[in-house]
């Protein structure tokens, strides 16, 4: 059946359901219009990859856009897009706390695929602090009945470490 159905309305158009409302496109496909430009999207991938992919754009056209991906296992991936600079900043503006809380014990902290901060969980967790020019090169904090700080240096020179006190110490 290639029928289309199309509702014009010179105003307001409310659909009010006192049950569910389904959205069941057999392509994959529901885009979300304003003025005959495309501002969402939710899009299952067709190619039997499994991806389930949300997709908010930007005012101005679809190549600036916040996602949520969600495949295999649910594992999910929270993505912004600038095409034209890299402003795509993501700020969470939270009315209360935010909690990390993975049951796999580690933390990462990336910029690009570069590795920069990780807590690491487990019976003694630690806290590394990478320089992003030698991942060798890093500071270590652990805690394992009692604290330490460590640090690490991939030539084999005298690891210093300065601590610059305004105050007590």
């Amino acid at each position: 059946n290639n029928a289309i159905f199309n509702i014009n309305s010179s105003g307001d158009l409310t659909l009010d359901a006192d049950g569910d409302v389904i959205l069941d496109s057999d392509d994959g496909n529901v885009t979300f219009k304003d003025g005959g430009s495309k501002f969402a999207s939710f899009k299952v991938d067709a190619t039997g990859a499994g991806h389930s992919i949300f997709s908010l754009f930007e005012d101005a056209g679809e190549t600036d856009f916040f996602q949520i991906t969600c495949t295999e296992h649910g594992a999910t991936t929270i993505a912004t897009k600038d095409f034209a600079a890299q402003a795509a900043n993501l700020t969470l503006d939270i009315d209360g706390d935010i909690e990390l809380n993975a049951d796999g014990g580690d933390i990462v902290f990336k910029d690009g695929s570069s590795t920069i901060g990780q807590f690491v969980g487990g019976l003694g967790s630690s806290f590394y602090i990478y320089n992003i020019l030698d991942s060798a090169d890093y500071i270590h904090i652990a805690q394992l009945g009692a604290a330490k700080i460590q640090t690490y240096d991939s030539d084999g020179t005298a690891n210093h470490m300065t601590l610059d006190i305004d105050g007590d110490l």
